[in-house]
């Protein structure tokens, strides 16, 4: 087999592509792939829907973003994607102002390292991935306002707070017409608390979602955009670093070599 038709192979590869067919050391990578990825601490987070949440304007309202967004007019992760002092702090909604870390990771204190944020929100198709932070450090409880972060809104300073925390390189938001993955809310099997779910069911079901959830985000890192078994969508180095558009050749390296 041509090096060029293996390369094919693994990156088409299917969570149920059976490894047997695989030479020697082609299934060895790719059972070490899966291995790895099993291990993987992820963390699913909502969010309201906006293009670029580095604040609100005139041309990026937050929408769906439940009671609090409808009440206020504004939500807490309206600034989740712009940079402070090199790094992005995230806010989601939790009704006990806790997340239950023990979830991502049995060990965790008030933090867990090394986790892959996932955020999502409702458009007028569904639930799709909106952007991502990797190496994320997750806290237990809603920290407070980062001094000098904030944003304002009909002539008032909000200081958000948050509970997610991650380097500004190390972000990724979808633009608006490239936000095709779809992903479930809360689903039975996906280990949800109300606003975040866990993926940390031992079934087939989630580990086949996360599967195409990280190739998804592998490619999109490459300007590739797709859905699972549905090809490509969109093709172009359109999204958008959490810095400015200098430092995406610095690109973390992908989830898996």
């Amino acid at each position: 087999m041509k090096k060029a038709n293996k390369k094919k192979i693994a990156d088409d590869l299917q969570p149920e592509y059976d490894l047997s067919k695989l030479k020697g050391g082609m299934r060895g990578k790719y059972a070490k792939r899966s291995a790895e990825r099993e291990r993987m601490k992820i963390l699913l987070c909502n969010a309201c829907w906006m293009k670029r949440y580095t604040g609100v304007s005139k041309d990026d309202i937050p929408r769906h973003g439940g009671g609090y967004v409808r009440q206020h007019g504004y939500g807490h992760e309206a600034i989740n994607f712009m940079p402070h002092a090199g790094f992005v702090y995230g806010f989601v909604q939790l009704r006990t102002k806790t997340i239950n870390i023990s979830r991502i990771d049995p060990d965790a204190g008030d933090k867990v390292d090394n986790v892959l944020v996932v955020w999502r929100a409702r458009s007028n198709e569904g639930s799709v991935v909106v952007g991502w932070y990797k190496d994320a450090t997750v806290y237990r409880e809603l920290q407070k306002p980062v001094s000098g972060r904030s944003f304002a809104y009909k002539g008032e300073t909000i200081r958000p707070r948050w509970v997610v925390r991650a380097k500004a390189s190390d972000c990724f938001l979808v633009p608006p017409h490239q936000r095709v993955f779809k992903v479930p809310v809360t689903h039975k099997g996906f280990g949800s608390q109300t606003f975040v779910s866990f993926l940390e069911a031992d079934t087939r079901e989630v580990k086949e979602f996360k599967d195409q959830l990280l190739d998804y985000i592998s490619q999109a890192e490459r300007g590739v955009f797709v859905t699972p078994r549905k090809g490509k969508i969109r093709t172009g180095r359109s999204g958008e670093k959490g810095e400015d558009r200098e430092s995406r050749d610095k690109c973390y390296e992908r989830l898996l070599h």
